[in-house]
């Protein structure tokens, strides 16, 4: 009897196994995602996509026996990809010890998935114009370099935490994306970051980021509310221009410059909250917000330099709580109407005989602190 049952048991593994191809036998090894080898040997067998297993052989088969083995996988720290004709990345997961990749002008891959590259410390999708997905790695080290630019057709993007900062354009022209999140370890948003991102509707800033660059979320046109962290010393030139759907904005206490055209052309802001600290307010800062209707000015403003308001077509009150006059540059308030500057009582005859401030005197009131 046990023999017999032995044999049946036999005969069904053996006809289970018989049944399967070899293409469905799961590679035991492979990482969490990863597509199974038919050839355990050979990590060009699970590549589909042909164009992407060709570049693979051509520069990583180096005994040119028509396969990638492990170890020749594991040897593999640079990639870089160039004008090629491939759609995605099948197996890439496996070169385990990849640190750079880059891949440029790739006009046909439309997924880039590196989730299980966890070396990964500089990441370069540049200019490819069909990309729609990209999974970027919780990278065991910090990463040093992320960009994902010129990529118009990417809708959404997940920063992994050991990213710390986002270099000089690191998402520019990304004209699709909608969704940006940060890892909790981002400090700083590099020059034009953002620029010309014209979908992004929101970001969430996380309170670690100290710095903002310069036009980095220039031309963000759907963006409609950022909180600036409290980090923040400054707000660079030309940092938020052009984010014609932005209504509110509050600087934070810390920050004591608000840089050239960093709100130009912010046509639907409506409130601004001006920090305590804020000593300057630099040329066309807040030119063309044609929706702002009042502003207060801290006690600490030391200079409103050229055309900080100008073209600001509603604005009706102005508080400047400064006791000192401030240097008030050329056009600061041009092109307003029915403006009324409200200054200290005791300073009002202080505001009218002064450089630059005594073209307004008939529209500077006194208020009592």
């Amino acid at each position: 009897m046990k023999k017999l049952l032995f044999l049946l048991l036999a005969l069904a593994w053996a006809a289970a196994f018989t049944a399967c191809s070899k293409d469905e036998i799961p590679d035991p090894n492979a990482p969490t995602g990863l597509p199974a080898l038919s050839d355990p040997n050979d990590v060009g067998s699970c590549m589909d996509d042909e164009a992407f297993r060709e570049y693979c052989l051509k520069e990583f088969d180096t005994d040119k026996d028509g396969k990638i083995s492990r170890n020749e996988a594991d040897a593999v720290t640079y990639m870089r990809l160039g004008n090629s004709h491939f759609k995605s990345l099948p197996g890439i997961g496996y070169f385990s010890n990849l640190e750079n990749f880059s891949c440029t002008w790739c006009a046909t891959i439309e997924a880039a998935d590196l989730s299980n590259n966890r070396k990964l410390n500089s990441i370069v999708l540049f200019n490819c114009e069909n990309l729609k997905r990209v999974i970027l790695p919780n990278s065991q080290v910090p990463m040093k370099h992320v960009q994902v630019s010129c990529c118009p057709s990417v809708v959404s993007l997940d920063i992994p935490n050991k990213v710390t900062t986002l270099t000089k354009q690191a998402f520019s022209s990304c004209s699709s994306l909608e969704r940006i999140t940060l890892g909790r370890a981002t400090t700083e948003i590099g020059d034009e970051a953002f620029y010309g991102c014209s979908s992004l509707r929101s970001i969430q800033l996380p309170g670690t980021v100290s710095s903002i660059g310069y036009r980095a979320f220039y031309k963000c046109e759907s963006l409609t509310d950022i909180h600036i962290p409290d980090k923040i010393t400054e707000i660079a030139n030309g940092a938020f221009s052009g984010c014609k759907s932005l209504t509110s904005i509050k600087i934070p206490d810390k920050v004591t410059r608000i840089g050239i055209y960093a709100f130009s052309g912010c046509s639907s802001l409506t409130s601004v909250t001006i920090g305590k600290g804020v000593t300057r307010i630099e040329v066309a800062a807040f030119e063309a917000c044609t929706n702002l209707t009042d502003i207060d000015l801290p006690g600490q403003i030391t200079a409103l330099h050229d055309n900080a308001f100008y073209g600001c077509s509603k604005l009706s009150s102005v508080y400047c709580r400064a006791t000192n006059p401030p240097q008030l540059g050329f056009g600061v308030f041009s092109e307003t109407s029915n403006l009324k500057i409200y200054v200290p009582a005791a300073s009002v005859e202080a505001y009218k005989a002064a450089e630059g401030w005594s073209e307004y005197a008939s529209q500077i009131v006194g208020y009592k602190k």
